[in-house]
């Protein structure tokens, strides 16, 4: 759900900016370049499966750690793109804001879901208790 959903949010951003990449093109080759879809799916998958670890592990030293991993790996993936020539560092910044815009909208709604279903158990418990 969150991959898929971020695949439709990307392409409908490439379609508001319409803004074409200027590197090793032709005119039969022209792509749009802006926001880096690899920088946001990456950010995006990476950044929910931090989530989840955070989530799901309760030793403090590994929560800690994988996230200083995972940034680390994107610092790492951008600079390899922008070494290669394949993106331009503004698309790859847009793709990282872009997928923390969707991956914080997300999350969010994750939590939001997660409230609902629990106080829709106390307030069932709360009533069978009243009941008696």
């Amino acid at each position: 759900m969150v991959i898929g959903g971020g695949e439709i949010y990307e392409e409908c951003l490439r379609r508001i900016f319409h803004n074409f990449s200027p590197l090793n093109q032709t005119l039969e080759n022209l792509w749009y370049s802006f926001p880096s879809e690899q920088s946001l799916m990456t950010f995006v998958i990476y950044g929910i499966v931090v989530f989840i670890l955070v989530r799901t592990i309760e030793k403090v030293s590994v929560r800690t750690f994988f996230p200083f991993v995972i940034f680390i790996l994107l610092m790492l993936i951008s600079i390899s793109r922008m070494y290669l020539e394949l993106e331009l560092p503004s698309d790859i910044l847009a793709g990282y804001v872009f997928g923390g815009v969707w991956l914080g909208f997300t999350i969010f709604t994750f939590e939001f879901l997660l409230l609902l279903k629990n106080s829709k158990t106390t307030n069932s418990v709360f009533k069978r208790k009243a009941n008696l």
